[in-house]
């Protein structure tokens, strides 16, 4: 009993620690945490003191969002909430929400990320481009995934995530030391504790179970709506095919009437070509006639 009351004890110490040191500027972070590591180990709690030493620093950009969960709670908040409804609108395959929440997610997304460089100053600090795309790519992380959207409102971030293409985060190493007593997230929820006080391991493996056989149905669906719009698309192809076929053949009978059409004009033009021959011919020879015809009434009139 004793033994479970002390672990309970560097428990919550250690829940302490996590929510002192993830809320510090960045620069203030390793001197503090060699400060609560080795008061821990004056009072003779070296596990504790452990635990607490190998508590990750974290990067820029996790700082940055750790920041803004802290100082900015209902911005985080409203793009997590949008997050929330992007992922039912892609499982029912709503085009339209999907589309208008998007658009919704992007304009959330640049505000947060003013809010996060005017705060990093604020807190005297500079957030570089590359920074704030890292804190972008995972602020948008936490909107494809439900896991990952738990991440970031810990607040005890240590690394910058990000998504698959299929949606999916890997969030190993990305939050600080796991502790029963975990404390509120930015929202409010309970992080790692169940409501009875016991460890969230059970819950959390049968929510964990739970997500995933939401998104393999979610992923059914869409393989299933993939392969009608892919056949119809077949079937459009085979339609377009067969008309294109018959157009190549009407236009190969339209080339052949075309081709036949020039032969008869160029026999016509030199029919023409001959005649206009004849008539100047008979024209010449006329004009001969009546020359001759003249000389000899000419002639007559004489004698």
């Amino acid at each position: 009993m004793a033994g479970e009351q002390a672990q309970a004890h560097d428990d919550d110490v250690l829940a302490q620690q996590v929510t002192r040191l993830y809320r510090l500027p960045a620069a203030e972070f390793t001197a503090a945490r060699k400060e609560g590591a080795a008061a821990a180990h004056s009072a003779g709690r070296t596990g504790l003191a452990q635990r607490i030493g190998t508590l990750a620093k974290p990067s820029a950009a996790a700082w940055l969002v750790n920041m803004l969960v802290i100082h900015r709670p209902q911005e985080v908040d409203g793009l997590l909430r949008v997050g929330e409804k992007l992922r039912q609108a892609q499982a029912e395959l709503d085009q339209a929400k999907m589309r208008s929440l998007s658009r919704e997610r992007r304009g959330l997304l640049a505000k947060l990320l003013k809010s996060g460089r005017e705060l990093a100053a604020d807190l005297g600090s500079k957030a570089s481009d590359a920074v704030l795309r890292d804190v972008e790519q995972t602020l948008r992380a936490a909107t494809t995934d439900a896991w990952a959207a738990a991440a970031v409102r810990t607040g005890t971030l240590t690394r910058a995530i990000s998504a698959d293409g299929w949606g999916t985060v890997d969030l190993s190493g990305a939050v600080a030391a796991q502790v029963r007593q975990a404390g509120k997230t930015a929202s409010g929820e309970i992080a790692d504790e169940s409501a009875d006080g016991e460890s969230a391991g059970p819950r959390l493996t049968a929510r964990m179970r739970e997500a995933a056989q939401r998104k393999t149905e979610a992923a059914d669906r869409a393989a299933a709506e993939a392969e009608r719009t892919a056949e119809g698309l077949r079937q459009q192809n085979r339609e377009l095919t067969a008309t294109r076929t018959a157009l190549r053949t009407r236009l190969g009978e339209l080339t052949d009437l075309a081709d036949e059409a020039k032969r008869n004009i160029a026999a016509a033009d030199r029919e023409v070509e001959r005649l206009q021959r004849q008539q100047e011919h008979a024209a010449r020879a006329a004009a001969t006639a009546r020359n001759a015809a003249e000389r000899a009434a000419e002639r007559l009139r004489e004698h």
